[in-house]
């Protein structure tokens, strides 16, 4: 018989419920033994519908059990380093979410010790997985661009539009939008382009928001234009805000010009398109995305009934690659080192908006 998995889940929000336990419970070889979250009531309503786990409130309780093989971190960002060290200093393979840390020297230190113990490592950019940016990738590495001279990498939500607290924008616990979903920018980007050497940033709050006690805070930005240099010469920007009314879904563009032909992919409402002129052509191309990248012909449901997000339930991707990382059967991708190299460009971006300045990736 295969053997199974033995997966606990940490974190029980809304995102965790429907993308990592969606994914989890559509791999075959996959078991969820746990789930822990402070809240017990919430935790034991989640893992009511799933299968009933076990439950834990304290991660460390969990991770200690000897009872799985495999965690999921899905927490907010301040605690990330410590649930994580703690997973690999107790020989657990971990996927965690992104960012991987609130700072590159954390971030490095994740990915030193899951590589001193020999532990498979993953971080969840959930983004590079949809079928659009995927055939992109590839449409690159045939050469349909040539060598790239600019770049736009856009993610526009309207999750921080109100003035509420959320842990995101805390100074005390989240990364910021800059953080938050630049940093899918930021790896898409270095997935496509190559290592970003520095980088000018303006990062702005525009929403002021409470803290977590009521009380009026200093709130992180919602809000970051990124111009960025590329090893290659590449140059490029990066616009991300959570403080756009986009609808639902987040909406993201993707545009890459070289000196053979141009790419742009645009995600919207749940759907997407990709579209391509090269040198020869007269005009814009709509480029078909090959089918078995979409992940329609699977068995299990897309995550909340949008066809854009059915690679996450019936291809080797996200939590679905990690088991088949973890199980020995597929390298893991993205790395914690991935996570890593990120992390320094939103350091970066911190600096160069500090002191308005151009800050090289260090």
């Amino acid at each position: 018989m295969d053997r199974r998995l033995r997966v606990g889940v940490i974190g029980t929000s809304w995102w965790t419920e429907t993308f990592h336990l969606a994914g989890l419970a559509s791999h075959p070889r996959a078991e969820l033994v746990a789930i822990c979250g402070r809240d017990r009531a919430r935790a034991v309503d989640v893992a009511a519908r799933h299968g009933q786990p076990l439950v834990y409130t304290d991660y460390r309780t969990m991770i200690s059990s000897g009872l799985i093989d495999a965690v999921v971190v899905a927490t907010p960002d301040d605690s990330h380093r410590e649930v994580v060290l703690t997973a690999i200093e107790s020989g657990l393979h971990v996927l965690c979410e992104k960012p991987l840390a609130r700072s590159a020297k954390d971030a490095r230190r994740m990915l030193d010790a899951a590589e001193a113990g020999g532990r498979v490592h993953m971080a969840m950019f959930t983004w590079r997985w949809l079928a659009v940016f995927t055939h992109l990738r590839h449409l690159l590495a045939t050469g349909y661009i040539g060598r790239c001279r600019d770049a736009r990498f856009v993610m526009q939500a309207e999750y921080a539009h109100e003035p509420t607290y959320g842990w995101r924008f805390d100074p005390h616990r989240g990364s910021g939008i800059v953080g938050d979903l630049g940093s899918h920018m930021i790896d898409l980007a270095r997935l496509y382009l190559g290592e970003i050497i520095q980088v000018s940033a303006q990062l702005t709050s525009h929403v002021g928001r409470p803290g977590p006690d009521g009380e009026r805070a200093t709130s992180l930005d919602d809000s970051a234009t990124l111009m960025v240099e590329f090893a290659s010469g590449a140059r490029g920007i990066i616009d991300v805000s959570g403080v756009r009314l986009v609808g639902a879904l987040p909406n993201q563009r993707i545009g890459l010009y070289g000196d053979e032909g141009s790419l742009e992919a645009d995600v919207e409402g749940g759907s997407a398109r990709l579209r391509g002129k090269s040198r020869t052509d007269e005009s814009w191309q709509i480029l078909p995305i090959p089918a078995e990248l979409l992940g329609l012909d699977g068995i299990h449901p897309p995550i909340l009934d949008i066809p854009l997000l059915a690679p996450l339930t019936n291809r080797p991707v996200g939590d679905r690659l990690f088991v088949d990382a973890a199980l020995g059967n597929a390298p893991a991708e993205p790395t914690f080192d991935d996570a890593w190299h990120t992390q320094r460009v939103v350091d970066a971006a911190a600096v160069a908006n500090r002191e308005r300045r151009w800050a090289p990736v260090i």
